[in-house]
């Protein structure tokens, strides 16, 4: 099995001032990288530094704007670009990699419609999910069950064609998730003109070869493990976590999130019907399955099965 880009590296250039400074508009947080809006049609990720540090207040595209070549975070950004440019083309379900940019070596993505999932879910939750929210009880809406189907196919999609090419994703998250609607959806979110679409971003925390990737900021990783290299069973992990979310409607970074990661941990599996895609998401916990394809077959036919919609 694969292993996984961290420690890769790309130089930006030495010289000169980038000749449109990026602009300070955020529009994703992927834990201090940020997807910065370049213009109407793309986004640039950038360090924390770039963002925050007054350091770099009065003169952030300067020549020696250390924030593109010295930090962490921006080695984290250039290692996407590597593996944006490894994996040499776009996938459906990817927001597309458009360039390197020559002066920081950040990748430059193609921005859908839509918003960044924890921001859609966020303004939606009570449209989405049932009463009482916010806890294990609650469920999506049976009528929005397909949007969610539709979802895992997309993310699971993503992550297999990623495994082919011997890449690991490392830390999966709704951060990592952007949602595209292809036309207006209505106010009800039940009956659609167009379907929300789930894209995969971001790889700042992706691996390959003898270049590990990280998880640790995951609220399902293992303390044991938080030294350790992720592989492709860890994405099929995290992925069956997400799918969780979706049903139930967890919120990124609440206290039912790290209490849902913390019984995960003890395998203490937290209950969820079949219908809800509970004996695949369990299998993904357990390690029954052996990859990506495998899941994707699953969720293909769990999706034929149950995914009849009135869109």
């Amino acid at each position: 099995m694969a292993r996984t880009v961290q420690g890769a590296r790309i130089q930006p250039s030495a010289t000169g001032k980038r000749p449109i400074p990026i602009p300070r508009r955020f529009c994703a947080d992927l834990y201090a990288v940020y997807g910065a809006i370049l213009d109407d049609e793309s986004i640039i990720l950038v360090p924390h530094e770039y963002a925050h540090d007054q350091e770099y207040a009065d003169d952030p595209d300067g020549d020696d704007a250390g924030w593109r070549r010295e930090h962490y975070n921006a080695h984290r950004c250039q290692q996407a670009t590597v593996v944006y440019e490894r994996l040499g083309q776009n996938h459906p379900n990817l927001l597309s990699f458009l360039r390197r940019d020559p002066w920081t070596a950040f990748p430059i993505l193609a921005t859908p419609s839509g918003q960044p999932l924890p921001h859609f879910l966020h303004e939606r939750k009570a449209a989405l999910y049932t009463a009482p929210l916010d806890t294990p009880s609650a469920r999506i809406l049976p009528a929005h069950r397909p949007m969610m189907y539709e979802w895992a196919l997309n993310l699971i999609s993503a992550l297999a064609f990623i495994h082919s090419h011997d890449i690991v994703f490392g830390l999966l998250t709704q951060q990592n998730c952007w949602v595209s609607t292809e036309q207006r959806i209505s106010e009800d979110y039940s009956r659609h003109s167009g379907r929300p679409r789930l894209f995969l971003f971001g790889f700042v925390d992706a691996g390959f070869d003898r270049y590990p990737g990280s998880w640790v900021n995951s609220p399902y990783c293992y303390h044991d493990d938080r030294e350790e290299e992720p592989t492709q069973q860890t994405d099929l992990y995290l992925y069956g976590c997400l799918l969780y979310e979706f049903m139930v409607g967890v919120a990124h970074d609440t206290p039912l999130q790290w209490d849902i990661g913390d019984r995960v941990k003890a395998r203490q599996w937290p209950s969820l019907e079949t219908e809800y895609m509970g004996d695949i998401v369990r299998k993904c916990w357990t390690g029954e399955v052996g990859s990506a394809e495998e899941v994707k077959l699953e969720v293909e036919m769990f999706v034929r099965m149950y995914g009849e919609r009135e869109w």
